[in-house]
């Protein structure tokens, strides 16, 4: 399957277009088109989110609903023009509510694979804090599914498929001001790269445990870049597919996923292969031109997803210095390297299977001071 970039554009009320540097390394960016109008169907249905958290006394603030957009249309060559419909599932801390901008919203981007109800401990803190919280689910995501049950396999995940999707949706839901993007593993790509497209509608960052934005080398047990290329090139033909997927099920414990299903790691590597690593670099760089406030949390620990020489370099790039970090050395005790007032970024240098329900207050309170440097 071969796929060309062809227009990157978008329209909004205020008539602004997505400027984007996706894919510039391979010098296939053609001119900005506006594109048309979304098909928007709301649904009416809706159902409480289910409270999984541990702690009795958390208790869940969001709301289901459902809301079916239009996207990825003029993207791919492989795509037909009318694009790919989604019915989308996401979390709202409001959702009876009109967008007022005059509250802080936060838009939050899970990790793959996962889902929103993953980062339910830090949203139900945010959306006590007053802020209007929004959390969709990625297609094949939770219920975010395809109308058309023909397209279950055209979007692989890749940064620029995303950044379609979450301006689309937000987009079906009138918000034209995102005052949070807030991302989780792979989510935080995403964020980073909108923020730096338009930072005018994407105004700060909270990235929380953000995955490499630099090819890594394979290690065992952990599924890296080269090995996700791979996997993606042989789901792609439709020969090898079958035996991608018996693969997986017997092998998805080799790479760390032994928790998941086959189909849900095989997505994973497909995301991974479309990381863009080179215009995620950009993207970064950019932030840090801007100035565009940004915090971040990352595990400091030996056999974390992600190393933690590679997520200090991450913070570099944003602009987040050492010394702006708190670092946590147990549940208890914590120290801060620097004498800082506002801390900017949350180093958890102990294991912690659950490093958000574990710091979800001090996270919370950490975006809250991205909040205060905005101005509303």
């Amino acid at each position: 399957m071969i796929r060309n970039l062809t227009s990157v554009a978008k329209r909004g009320r205020n008539c602004c277009l997505i400027r984007s540097a996706l894919f510039s390394e391979t010098k296939n960016l053609s001119s900005f088109q506006e594109r048309r109008s979304n098909i928007v169907f709301h649904r009416h249905r809706s159902t409480y989110a289910e409270n999984k958290s541990k702690d009795p006394n958390n208790e869940c603030l969001f709301q289901k609903r459902y809301i079916t957009i239009r996207s990825c249309y003029d993207l791919w060559i492989d795509v037909p023009k009318a694009g790919l419909i989604f019915e989308v599932e996401y979390y709202d801390s409001s959702p009876d509510m009109s967008i007022d901008p005059k509250v802080p919203l936060v838009l939050a981007l899970h990790d793959t694979p996962g889902t929103a109800e993953d980062l339910l401990p830090v949203l139900n803190l945010l959306a006590k804090l007053g802020y209007r919280v929004i959390a969709p689910n990625f297609p094949g995501c939770g219920k975010t599914k395809w109308v058309k049950w023909r397209d279950w396999n055209v979007f692989t995940g890749a940064l620029d498929e995303k950044m379609h999707f979450v301006f689309d949706f937000q987009s079906a839901l009138d918000i034209q001001r995102v005052d949070v993007a807030l991302g989780y593993g792979m989510g935080c790509s995403t964020c980073v790269a909108l923020s730096g497209t338009d930072s005018n509608i994407y105004r700060s960052n909270a990235l929380l445990c953000p995955a490499e934005h630099t090819p890594l080398k394979p290690v065992k047990g952990k599924l890296r870049h080269e090995q996700a290329r791979n996997l993606f090139t042989l789901w792609e033909t439709l020969q090898t597919r079958p035996f991608v997927w018996l693969y997986m099920i017997f092998n998805k414990g080799k790479y760390g996923y032994s928790g998941y299903s086959a189909m849900q790691v095989i997505n994973t590597a497909r995301a991974m292969a479309g990381s863009r690593y080179k215009s995620l670099q950009g993207f970064m760089a950019r932030l840090q031109t801007k100035g565009v406030p940004c915090c971040m949390v990352y595990h400091s620990v030996a056999d974390a997803k992600v190393p933690p020489e590679i997520s200090q370099v991450y913070a570099e790039l944003l602009g987040i210095k050492p010394e702006d970090f708190i670092v946590y050395q147990d549940d208890k005790k914590n120290s801060n390297q620097g004498k800082t007032h506002f801390p900017k970024g949350l180093k958890v240098e102990h294991e912690t299977p659950v490093l958000l329900e574990t710091y979800s207050k001090p996270i919370a309170r950490m975006i809250r001071g991205v909040v205060k440097t905005l101005s509303f």
